[in-house]
């Protein structure tokens, strides 16, 4: 599955599909996509959370509070927007290596370790044969 291809089934084609398999390169291609986007987002929370900046921005600068607002509503939607798809193909990842999606919501329960080894579970290769969750997916 291509870069292209990966965004388009998880964003738009699966955007909250809990059933079936996802394969390796559509999962990592949506993860690799979505972390920069991630920490942009991180980044731009902390600099408008920063109070000084925020009020030498509205003061000195003339900014209108209806910015600040507008651009916190925003970015606080497309974090919903986003958060849906991503734990979806998480789930579909797991059922494509013959594990239940409650993986995905139980291991991360354990601090740091537990983002691991769902991240580790990820990276092993598909389950060879059709299971529980679906026939193999196509590699394309």
């Amino acid at each position: 599955m291509t870069f292209i291809e990966a965004i388009k089934t998880c964003l738009f084609d699966k955007y909250a599909t809990f059933k079936g398999r996802a394969t390796r390169s559509e999962f990592w291609w949506f993860l690799l996509t979505m972390l920069p986007f991630d920490m942009l987002v991180r980044v731009l929370v902390e600099v408008l959370r920063d109070g000084d900046l925020v009020k030498i921005l509205l003061v000195d600068g003339g900014l209108n509070p209806w910015l600040f607002s507008s651009l916190f509503m925003l970015i606080t939607l497309v974090c919903i927007l986003t958060i849906i798809p991503m734990v979806a193909v998480t789930v579909r990842r797991l059922h494509d290596i013959n594990k239940s999606g409650y993986w995905y919501f139980l291991i991360p329960v354990v601090p740091v370790v537990g983002s691991i080894v769902v991240l580790l579970l990820c990276l092993k290769k598909t389950y060879p044969i059709d299971n529980q969750y679906g026939p193999v997916p196509e590699n394309k």
